[in-house]
């Protein structure tokens, strides 16, 4: 891992044996974070696994990707996070669209003025969900 103020990089591995699936996760993923100048930043985060189903004997990739900044152009503060993960993407993000996006500036010295779009779209997939 590379640490300092303005740059890092992590890797992480997860595995998860899920009982209610009948499944095991295998995640591999990084998360990169970079500031480019003192007015702009961004971070991303990749992540793909491998579940493997044992009842139906099914070996299903999954991904997600995560990425932020913020920033400031000419007064006006930008900012964004965008997240993707396919349908079987195991945890609780999993099947999941999501754009988020932030602009404001301020008026005067007592008004300011923003807006945000925020546009999403959820449909998660299981092979099995069984509560025991």
């Amino acid at each position: 891992m590379m640490k300092d103020a303005a740059k890092s990089f992590s890797a992480t591995y997860s595995f998860r044996n899920d009982p209610y699936e009948k499944a095991r996760h295998n995640l591999v993923g990084t998360d990169v974070q970079y500031t480019f100048n003192k007015d702009w930043n961004m971070s991303a985060k990749v992540y793909s696994g491998l579940s493997v189903y044992d009842e139906i004997n099914v070996t299903k990739p999954s991904l997600a990707v995560e990425s932020q900044y913020s920033g400031n152009y000419h007064k006006i503060n930008l900012n964004g996070n965008y997240f993707y993960s396919t349908d079987y993407y195991p945890g609780n993000r999993r099947g999941m669209l999501q754009i988020q996006q932030n602009i404001s500036t301020n008026i005067n010295k007592n008004y300011s003025i923003y807006g945000n779009i925020l546009v999403s779209n959820f449909s998660p997939k299981f092979y099995f969900l069984r509560i025991i």
